[in-house]
Order: C-alpha cells, then sequence, then structure tokens
C-alpha cells in the first residue's frame, strides 16, 4: 500500500467517509463502484459463461 500514492491521513479520511479503494486507484470522495463496475465488465467481457 506504500506504492500507491495516498497517505496514510487520506486513507484514514476515506474510511471516516465510508469509502473503501481496492488498491487506492484515485482518492475520489466516492464508493467503490469503479472497482465493482470493472469487475462487472470483465464478467460481460466474457459473455457471462463463467457466471
Amino acid at each position: 500500500m506504500s506504492k500507491v500514492g495516498i497517505s496514510r491521513e487520506d486513507m484514514e479520511e476515506l474510511e471516516k467517509m465510508g469509502v473503501m479503494l481496492p488498491y487506492g486507484l484515485c482518492p475520489l470522495p466516492r464508493p467503490p463502484r469503479k472497482g465493482n463496475g470493472r469487475k462487472k465488465h470483465e464478467r460481460i467481457r466474457n459473455g457471462g459463461k463463467s457466471n
């Protein structure tokens, strides 16, 4: 997590706001929808056969 350009203080602030970043993509005040969306997109790309 030290590789991410987000400091521990930022992570604590995000946690307080209820935002849990998967791998600290961007310190944006948004819920982890990008991560879930990406996973869903990957499944859709596979054709949903593996589901």
